[in-house]
């Protein structure tokens, strides 16, 4: 046990991977990383985790499991909106620091908001704010932060205007000139590109920001334990696998372009140099594993409501809920959270829960939204049916007391609804000292991930865990 102490790890977490779609990009020579990562050690299909009475594989909770090795019914993370606090049990990160190492975590669901380590730790496009630790890295949540918010209220123009002022700040943690370049030609092509493409674009420029930054804070942090984590590959499946397997979906007449034909297989390309790029930054003898916290799979009939995505408008809809201006609104996928991050009114979340729980779709007097209470924030999504929705987002009503509006007033269409949705199989390839070559793909469930890369790097496992190292 004592021969891995002191050898590195890195996970490189894939949300959304899945083999139907890797396993054709191996067979023509593609993904050389992963395919290089897949001969020296082992590969194998993830049995994912849900949450109890949950239909559906939610990246917040399999991510939960994967770091911890437990069930969702034991670390209590059963929501798409949960975070750190609602957490019960330790994390990879936790063990390894108690085993006096140091961490460095990048883009891991439900790290939000981030403790003190040793080391670094830069919580998920889900956190509600640009809290980091150290704190001085908050630039790095910050970029972010504005583009989801700049992307719901239909600014991105002006998102990446404005980002220019925290270019220096972002060079001197690990930004390169190409991203840079990058950055700019996406200010200047995005005036040129619809909706979608312009979407895309933005997402893989973030996938390379991100991996700049990490390499960058990996070189000044020295982490034993280093995780990163895109959700590139399962934002393009969601939104794009209709032209990936076309013929699986009704005629599309709207001829998409390139970028959006190949956007399934151009998020698992960069994916793959990604990992590469954090791979050179690691010794020979390092432990990888490369993780999906579920699978995808194509969605022809899509349970979404009409054509097309809606999502809400936080500014908006805080307006028409007379929120108190203490209110803030952070997108959370279809979720929005209200909190009050400066202080303000005790009383100001109370009272915009009650508005939005009275908010009702016209005609049919029926509930427009779900809301939940929680300690500090409110958080709400659309409950929208095709009773209530026309189509048109200015002849559909929503109405709170006297007030009578249209839905377009607090949502937008924002691409086209989802073609493919989450599956219970994963990916997961590991490599490294004391993992046999095995050319046979093994069957694996995720509440074991975390056990066996202690086990394997001479990390104390304890007791309490659900899941055993298939290391042994």
């Amino acid at each position: 046990m004592g021969e891995f102490a002191r050898r590195g790890v890195l996970v490189f977490g894939i949300s959304g991977a899945t083999w139907s779609a890797i396993d054709p990009l191996l067979r023509d020579g593609e993904l050389p990383q992963l395919r290089a990562l897949s001969k020296r050690g082992m590969s194998a299909v993830v049995m994912s985790e849900r949450a109890p009475g949950d239909e559906h594989y939610r990246p917040q909770v399999a991510w939960a499991t994967a770091a911890t090795g437990c069930t969702a019914e034991r670390h209590g993370v059963t929501r798409f909106f949960h975070e750190a606090a609602d957490l019960r049990l330790p994390t990879l990160w936790d063990l390894w620091t108690e085993a006096g190492r140091r961490v460095g975590v990048y883009g891991w669901p439900g790290t939000w908001p981030p403790r003190p380590y040793p080391g670094f730790l830069i919580p998920s496009h889900l956190a509600r704010d640009d809290q980091t630790w150290p704190p001085e890295l908050a630039v790095v949540r910050g970029f972010e932060q504005r583009h989801r918010g700049a992307e719901r209220e239909g600014q991105l123009l002006r998102h990446l205007a404005e980002s220019a002022r925290t270019v220096r700040r972002l060079r001197r943690i690990g930004m390169r000139t190409r991203t840079l370049l990058t950055l700019g030609g996406c200010l200047v092509r995005l005036p040129t590109l619809d909706e979608e493409e312009a979407a895309l674009a933005l997402r893989h420029a973030r996938l390379e920001l991100a991996t700049d930054l990490f390499a960058g804070l990996c070189r000044t942090y020295r982490p034993d334990f280093r995780a990163f984590v895109t959700f590139l590959v399962d934002f393009a499946s969601h939104r794009y696998w209709r032209y990936h397997q076309p013929d699986m979906f009704p005629p599309d007449h709207r001829r998409p372009g390139r970028a959006l034909r190949s956007a399934v297989v151009d998020a698992y390309r960069h994916a793959d140099r990604s990992l590469g790029r954090l791979l050179a930054t690691m010794g020979d003898d390092c432990l990888v594993l490369v993780l999906s916290e579920h699978g995808m799979a194509p969605e022809p009939i899509s349970s979404e409501i009409g054509d097309w995505r809606i999502v809400l408008r936080p500014e908006r809809l805080a307006q028409m809920a007379g929120a108190d201006p203490s209110i803030v609104g952070c997108p959370v996928a279809r979720w929005l959270a209200f909190r009050q991050p400066r202080g303000g009114d005790p009383g100001a979340l109370d009272r915009i829960s009650e508005n939005l729980r009275s908010m009702t779709f016209a005609g049919s007097r029926r509930p427009a939204f779900e809301v939940w209470n929680r300690p500090d924030e409110v958080v709400v999504r659309l409950s929208l049916s095709a009773a209530e929705f026309t189509g048109d987002l200015e002849t559909s009503y929503i109405e709170l007391g006297e007030t009578r509006a249209p839905l377009g007033q607090i949502a937008r269409r924002w691409g086209r609804t989802r073609s493919a949705m989450h599956d219970g199989q994963g990916v997961a390839v590991l490599a490294g000292p004391g993992v046999a070559p095995n050319g046979e793909r093994q069957l694996v469930r995720l509440v074991d991930i975390a056990p066996t890369l202690m086990t394997l790097a001479g990390v104390p496992v304890p007791p309490h865990l659900d899941g055993r190292s298939f290391a042994e």
